[in-house]
């Protein structure tokens, strides 16, 4: 595409992450949004519905190409474009003047970080509401405005400007975190038992959230501290693979270095999707068995964590060798940005196995005494 062949968009980019959110693609893909959000200057909508979306838009036409400029034509006629995944948003939210997300941390910090403004419409469908509690304390802090479900998002649209610029002089502020996960390290080394010499470290991901939290987190650490480094995340999560490689090239170029191909493992889902309970005892026992003979064969001297499934077999491993083989495993588990109220499973489990258990909103303290408030995301005080 030449310089100036095509008319720069004013758009707005709709996302919902990995999860099926089709009440909110349905929301957007109608005549009265494209009529609102012309008659506020917009001209161009993109959507990202999501893997498992059963609902098609009607009024867009499919994104082929990722890398294509996705909204570009010749005259200011309004545009429509959707796609399901991509192992990145950050191309689409850049461009973006206008975000409308589900309430997942990732996409959350991410479209926060680009000042940019934000719309976020809790996905009521969820089993539990995590992501209300998440929306509503973002939205405590005059960072996002929060839409508590897909139906009230037009009336939001018409009667609020929406959050994510800069309109109370204290955004950068709050963006900007008193705590880092090299922090929490630094802070913890004694007990941790972390000496001078490089720890042989251990990363677990999991799908969507955890993996973009995990990354955003990982951004802050010194690798000369934590090497080798071994990512581990359940087999068939392409996704975070991908994401993977692309930390470790924005990595390698923050840090004007050539970029290396990350070390990963692989190991077996606990449950599928769907799957019987009855069968997943069996599933589960056997991901436990490769998990124990895959942390005894690495090694690990330290596991970073936070809340995926494919976390507690691992670290129970971890648990079991440095305990009764004597071999020293730190495990550090940081709980879910998502988490405000209450634990998560993992968290509910792993808290007892843990090193350094860390929260990083107050409220947790009252269901997990002891634990470490460290913000990683936020300014709180």
């Amino acid at each position: 595409m030449q310089q100036g062949e095509h008319t720069m968009r004013k758009y707005v980019f709709v996302t919902v992450g990995t999860t099926n959110f089709d009440g909110l693609i349905k929301v957007v893909d109608t005549e009265e949004f494209r009529v609102a959000m012309m008659a506020k200057g917009y001209t161009g909508l993109l959507m990202q519905i999501g893997n498992t979306a059963e609902y098609v838009p009607r009024l867009a036409s499919p994104l082929t190409n990722e890398k294509a400029d996705a909204l570009a034509v010749k005259d200011d006629a309004w545009v429509a474009r959707y796609y399901k995944l991509k192992p990145s948003l950050q191309q689409d939210l850049t461009a973006a003047s206008l975000v409308i997300s589900h309430a997942g941390a990732g996409t959350i910090i991410d479209t926060l970080t680009l000042r940019r403004k934000m719309f976020v419409v809790v996905n009521t469908s969820l089993m539990d509401n995590h992501q209300l509690e998440l929306a509503g304390k973002v939205d405590s802090l005059h960072l996002i405005t929060l839409v508590p479900s897909e139906c009230e998002l037009m009336s939001k649209l018409a009667t609020d400007p929406g959050a994510g610029v800069d309109t109370h002089g204290d955004m950068k502020e709050r963006l900007t975190p008193s705590h880092t996960l090299q922090s929490i390290l630094t802070e913890n080394a004694s007990r941790l038992r972390l000496g001078d010499k490089p720890a042989t470290t251990m990363s677990i991901l999991g799908s969507g959230g955890h993996t973009a939290e995990m990354l955003l987190g990982l951004k802050s650490l010194d690798r000369n501290k934590c090497m080798p480094f071994t990512y581990v995340m359940a087999a068939g999560d392409t996704l975070s693979e991908r994401k993977v490689h692309m930390h470790e090239q924005e990595m390698a170029e923050r840090l004007r270095v050539a970029p290396r191909a990350p070390h990963i493992i692989r190991i077996p889902r606990s449950r599928q999707v769907k799957q019987s309970y009855f069968t997943s005892i069996f599933t589960t026992l056997y991901a436990c068995v490769v998990c124990f003979f895959m942390v005894l064969a690495q090694r690990p001297q330290l596991i970073l964590c936070n809340g995926p499934g494919t976390c507690v077999p691992i670290v129970f491993s971890a648990w079991i060798l440095s305990t009764f083989l004597r071999m020293h495993i730190a495990v550090v588990y940081v709980e879910s940005l998502a988490r405000v109220r209450s634990l998560s499973l993992s968290g509910k489990i792993l808290r007892h196995f843990a090193d350094c258990f860390v929260v990083q909103w107050p409220e947790l303290v009252a269901v997990a005494p002891g634990a470490s408030v460290r913000n990683l995301f936020f300014r709180l005080d």
